[in-house]
């Protein structure tokens, strides 16, 4: 959940009132390279989210009537890749709620507007290549590490974040990384790379741990895990709940192998097996086999714990809400919370959702949301 403003301070209460009245429509504030545009901006796009490390792109239409803009860019191109953010204020106050982080990474010029495009700063080192074939990135080999450390690991020595360990590191939520550590503390991972992208490697190291990993609001890396309970919004004020009940990814029945020997090429004799007799006589078995070579369970007791979570999550078929409404104040809603649902007509009385997307229509004030049950 999103609970601080710009500048790292913890959100009034009167400012996540003013959210909650929908009569009270908040202002947008434009910030690029560290100045103000809010008179340019004419609409902002679609905001996007999701725990697949996809920002998406927001488009911000601005004009360039007095030519700011062609002279920024088109003069400069230099300027290309400036830091750009969008925030919601109100006129008078000193609270700005960040929604997109990001820099500058496209430009078009529509006279007499422009459009600018923003994207997280991330992309590029999400493409970067770990290892290669021929000189392999060998991480806790043998020894094993937990996924937290594993992820700090690539993302400060190899991806060159900020490795400062408190809340004051300027890539990575430090807070929501410490919180991940703990709930993650049971899984012992090994990992060899060999030219896999960042990208990648996190969300291999993400679904080993049943977990989440996205870019969040500030531009930062963040963390929550899909087995514990997260921020809460309860509420019956979406205009419409679409459901989704799919059958094609229910597994009941998990191979899970530990300890591969990239030397001897040999995974640990032991492979922990688990199933659930409920959902094979529902669905009949549904198998399937973790052997991962890239990232992988260094001990048994990981795998152990690894396969019943993965079996609570989807031995039974999938049950997903689409919930959109027009409420700012669920713009403070954030990838890897839950949100309680209640839509009579549907049967959704007090269910509680797991957020794994969200995609925010500032200029109408609109959300839409993607998550499943849990």
């Amino acid at each position: 959940m999103i609970t601080e403003d710009i500048d790292g301070n913890a959100l009034s209460a009167g400012f996540i009132s003013k959210l909650q009245d929908q009569s009270n429509k908040p202002a947008i504030r434009f910030t690029y390279d560290g100045s103000n545009y809010d008179g340019y901006v004419w609409n902002i796009g679609t905001i996007h989210r999701d725990d697949q490390l996809n920002t998406g792109v927001a488009v911000v239409k601005v004009s360039n009537a007095d030519g700011t803009w062609s002279t920024e860019f088109y003069d400069t191109v230099a300027n290309m890749g400036n830091a750009a953010s969008v925030s919601l204020y109100w006129q008078g106050d000193s609270e700005f709620m960040p929604l997109v982080t990001g820099v500058v990474f496209d430009v078009k010029f529509r006279d007499p507007d422009a459009l600018i495009y923003i994207k997280d700063r991330f992309s590029s080192l999400l493409k970067f290549p770990l290892g290669s074939g021929q000189s392999p990135l060998d991480l806790f080999i043998g020894s094993g590490q937990t996924s937290a450390v594993l992820v700090w690991e690539i993302l400060t020595i190899y991806g060159g974040l900020d490795d400062t360990a408190n809340d004051t590191n300027t890539d990575i939520d430090w807070d929501s990384w410490v919180d991940w550590a703990s709930a993650v503390a049971s899984f012992e991972l090994s990992a060899r790379f060999t030219g896999q992208s960042i990208r990648s490697a996190l969300l291999t190291i993400a679904r080993l741990s049943t977990s989440m990993i996205w870019i969040d609001n500030t531009g930062k890396f963040a963390f929550a895990p899909n087995f514990t309970a997260g921020d809460t919004f309860t509420t019956s004020t979406f205009k419409t709940v679409g459901v989704d009940i799919e059958m094609e990814n229910i597994i009941n029945n998990y191979d899970v192998f530990h300890g591969w020997n990239p030397s001897t090429r040999e995974w640990n004799p032991t492979v922990f097996a688990g199933n659930d007799a409920g959902s094979e006589s529902a669905f009949g078995e549904q198998t399937h086999v973790i052997e991962d070579r890239t990232v992988w369970h260094a001990t048994a007791a990981s795998a152990t714990a690894a396969s019943s979570l993965f079996l609570a999550k989807y031995a039974d078929p999938l049950v997903i809400a689409l919930p959109q409404g027009p409420s700012f104040y669920h713009y403070r809603t954030d990838v890897g919370d839950e949100i309680t649902l209640t839509q009579a007509f549907k049967g959704i009385s007090g269910d509680t959702f797991r957020i794994q997307s969200v995609d925010m229509n500032v200029s109408q004030g609109s959300i839409n949301f993607r998550g499943y049950k849990t």
